[in-house]
Parts: structure tokens; C-alpha cells; sequence
């Protein structure tokens, strides 16, 4: 379907193709650096100079003994072949916070990650291999923990590929 305007017609910005899953598996990590969240989908490109638009959502929960708990995220891109990407904003931009008032309290969060990224790539060829994964890394205070799909909750990504 072709988006038409006043004085003319175009296929900029029709959707070519969506491809998704859904993510049920439980996992906890205790890192640092950043690991996979096993949240990933690859798609390939019907048409060249495709833009790409990435939506993730990733149930967690965090916790830490002490004055603060955090979770950070990032998307990462990988192009068969070509270049790779990630996308974190920075600073405290992916990252999940929440604060205790004492040193010595244990505190929890539950929450979800939801981010979309617009990936645009001009460059890319029909036929291009395209793949967006999640990842996370704990940033808390002493006895972090992070719990990705806990209790049967599902993580879920789209990638729409739109004509440019």
C-alpha cells in the first residue's frame, strides 16, 4: 500500500515486510558488563536502501543490597558483512533506577524495558542480513541481581522494514 499525497504519489515510507518473535525464557544475571538478553531477531532486506525501525520490550527485575538498584540496556545491530551498531543514548538514558533511603536496605523493582530505535541505512543492499539484539548489565549497589522474563513474562521485537 502506497502512502499517496495531494499532488502525487510515493512508496516512501510502506511497510515491505514486519518479522518479530516473542522471548519466554527465563534468565538472571549478576554481570556488570553487558550480556545478551536472548531477545534478538534478524531480518533480511526485499529492497535496497530499506529503513529499518527496531521495537524491544523486555520484562525485568532488579534488585541490590544498598542504596540503589539499576539495570542498563542497549539494542545492538549487526549487518551481515558490514557494520555494527549499538543503541544505548548514553549516560542514564537505557538505564532503570530506583534509590533506597539507608545503606542497609534490600530493595526490588519490576518494570519493562520498551525501547524503538529508527535505523536508517541507505547503503543497504536487497537481500542485506540485518540483526538487532537486547542486552543488559547491572549497575547496582552490593548483591545485584537482574531477572529477565521472570514468571513466565514474555520479551517481544519487531523490525519493519519501510521503503525510502
Amino acid at each position: 500500500m502506497a502512502i499517496y499525497y495531494a499532488n502525487s504519489n510515493s512508496n516512501d515510507g510502506r511497510i515491505i515486510q514486519i518479522v518479530g518473535n516473542q522471548y519466554t525464557t527465563s534468565m538472571t544475571t549478576t554481570s556488570n558488563s553487558y550480556v545478551d538478553t536472548g531477545l534478538t531477531q534478524a531480518i533480511t532486506t526485499k529492497k535496497a536502501g530499506s529503513q529499518l525501525i527496531c521495537i524491544a520490550t523486555q520484562p525485568f527485575d532488579n534488585s541490590a543490597n544498598g542504596l540503589y538498584a539499576r539495570v542498563r540496556f542497549q539494542i545492538h545491530r549487526q549487518i551481515t558483512g558490514g557494520a555494527a551498531g549499538t543503541f544505548d543514548g548514553g549516560g542514564e538514558c537505557e538505564g532503570i533506577y530506583i534509590g533506597a533511603h539507608t545503606s542497609s536496605q534490600h530493595i526490588r523493582q519490576y518494570g519493562t524495558y520498551t525501547n524503538m530505535i529508527f535505523d536508517p541505512h541507505p547503503y543497504l543492499n536487497a537481500g542485506s542480513v540485518v540483526t538487532y539484539k537486547v542486552r543488559c548489565h547491572n549497575d547496582s549497589a552490593s548483591s545485584p541481581d537482574v531477572r529477565l522474563n521472570y514468571n513466565g513474562r514474555h520479551a517481544h521485537i519487531q523490525i519493519l522494514e519501510m521503503a525510502s
